[in-house]
């Protein structure tokens, strides 16, 4: 029952590639440390190699999550959307936003899927919130009028702005 940022650092040391090893026992030291102390990752060469699976990336900044999908959403991913949302709140983050600047496209099941994904937040007492989506995607649910339960931010710092802020100010 490892952490996804405590799998990662397994991940990567005992990677077949050496090429992608850790440089020595101080790169992964500084990364134990700061699972141990910040609850994220330090290297830049582990969160760049820190993929939930083919195309989505996390990356953490401070307790909020940041998944970063590079492809587009659909129905055949609901079951590793739950299992990388899942994993992710183990680690109890304050809030896990999905970062859309790469995703062509979101079909509808693709948007019910994120409601699903706020769900289990909620459920777990973080907040959910999406950002940088193309405007046939943003106005597919302000359409179904989806934008009522899920937080839309127009990009990431401004995602991070009000996620820091919203929990600001629940505590």
């Amino acid at each position: 029952t490892l952490s996804a940022a405590s799998s990662a650092i397994m991940r990567r040391a005992m990677a077949k590639d050496r090429a992608l090893h850790y440089s020595g026992p101080a790169a992964m030291l500084r990364d134990v440390q700061g699972v141990l102390v910040h609850g994220t990752l330090v290297e830049a060469d582990t969160l760049r190699q820190f993929e939930l699976g083919s195309n989505v990336r996390v990356t953490w900044h401070e307790r909020v999550a940041v998944l970063q999908p590079t492809g587009p959403v659909g129905q055949s991913d609901q079951h590793l959307w739950t299992r990388w949302v899942t994993d992710l709140l183990a680690e109890k983050p304050d809030a896990v936003i999905i970062d859309c600047t790469q995703v062509p496209w979101v079909s509808s099941e693709g948007l019910a899927m994120f409601v699903r994904m706020h769900e289990l937040c909620a459920r777990h007492h973080a907040r959910f919130g999406i950002c940088c989506l193309n405007q046939s995607t943003d106005q597919a649910i302000r359409c179904v009028q989806l934008h009522r339960l899920l937080r839309i931010h127009p990009d990431v710092s401004a995602a991070l702005k009000d996620e820091t802020a919203a929990g600001e100010a629940a505590t």
